[in-house]
């Protein structure tokens, strides 16, 4: 990972306290980069685009922008989503270079030509054409049953390619959601459902077949990520953790399993206990009250849809 390959560089320099930041580390080990250097040091951080936007660090009074970022892309011809480093945006770097001087005066080094930067894209790729489209074309299709869902995109700002959404009309039919480019009421019910269609599908059948509040635990655990954590230097603890939640099955099983202990002792213990049981388990508790909040809106759109009675309750498997 660069970010280590980073930090183990850095930490070779004397008086520096170098420090990560990216979204898989546990919650207290990001909170790390708020805290003042101890004496005599200088505070380094080595940041995902994590530290774009979404925080602002007071003593930070210089950025160092590589001008490169991993992003999302989706592949239409392989049908598959990569992560790839590739060029940031202008604007993503007017971002970064925000970062110092937020409270005091600050400077922004870039480690690229101003050649580089006015090639740069001005912004990033519209979502359009860089994700999967199947939502958006159910959604288009919906709305109205006699849209053609590939003329209705083709007529938008910024186009997707014509192979991503022929490839996301042939997923629809194969998954069930059209009939000859006609709604089904499996569709119906899976564009009520803010979710990937794949999920939509999984927890329409658990309605079905007596196993809802576990599929959309699921669900809610594939529109997050997994709660457990492997942090660098105790991989062989933290698979050891993982195995423990094990009864086979698979991962997503043990996800599931290791979900609804943490729900059972945030109930009875509270939120302090709960939080400490899962440091000892290598489990994020951010990202379990995140699948949390996921399965709260999953199970309101699933009534809001008429798959699930009002009056459902948590833990009822039956529909």
């Amino acid at each position: 990972m660069e970010i280590d390959r980073c930090l183990s560089a850095i930490k070779a320099i004397p008086n520096l306290h170098a420090l990560p930041l990216h979204a898989s580390l546990l919650p207290a080990d990001q909170k790390r980069v708020f805290n003042p250097a101890t004496k005599g040091k200088r505070k380094v951080i080595a940041a995902t685009n994590v530290a774009e936007t979404s925080i602002t660090i007071d003593d930070v009074v210089a950025v160092i922008d590589t001008g490169r970022v991993k992003e999302t892309s989706f592949d239409p011809k392989d049908n598959v989503v990569k992560l790839q480093e590739v060029w940031a945006s202008q604007a993503a770097c007017k971002q970064r270079r925000g970062r110092a001087g937020r409270v005091k005066a600050g400077k922004c080094y870039k480690l690229f030509t101003r050649s580089v930067e006015s090639n740069m894209a001005p912004r990033p790729d519209p979502e359009i054409r860089r994700v999967p489209l199947e939502q958006l074309c159910l959604s288009v299709v919906a709305m109205n049953n006699t849209q053609n869902a590939a003329d209705f995109l083709a007529k938008t700002l910024t186009p997707p390619e014509t192979i991503a959404v022929d490839g996301a009309l042939t997923l629809l039919h194969s998954i069930g959601a059209l009939d000859n480019h006609k709604l089904t009421a499996l569709g119906r019910h899976m564009s009520m459902i803010p979710a990937d269609l794949r999920c939509a599908k999984l927890m329409v059948y658990g309605s079905i077949f007596g196993c809802v509040d576990a599929c959309v635990t699921i669900a809610s655990i594939l529109i997050a990520r997994s709660p457990f954590v492997s942090p660098r230097d105790k991989r062989e603890e933290a698979t050891a953790a993982r195995a423990a939640f094990s009864r086979g099955g698979g991962d997503l099983l043990t996800d599931l399993a290791a979900y609804q202990q943490w729900n059972e002792r945030s109930k009875s213990s509270g939120y302090w206990q709960s939080n400490s049981w899962c440091s000892e388990n290598f489990l994020s508790h951010q990202t379990l009250r995140e699948i949390s909040s996921n399965r709260a809106q999953l199970l309101t759109s699933l009534k809001d849809a008429g798959i699930l009675p009002f009056e459902y309750k948590e833990g009822t498997n039956s529909s």
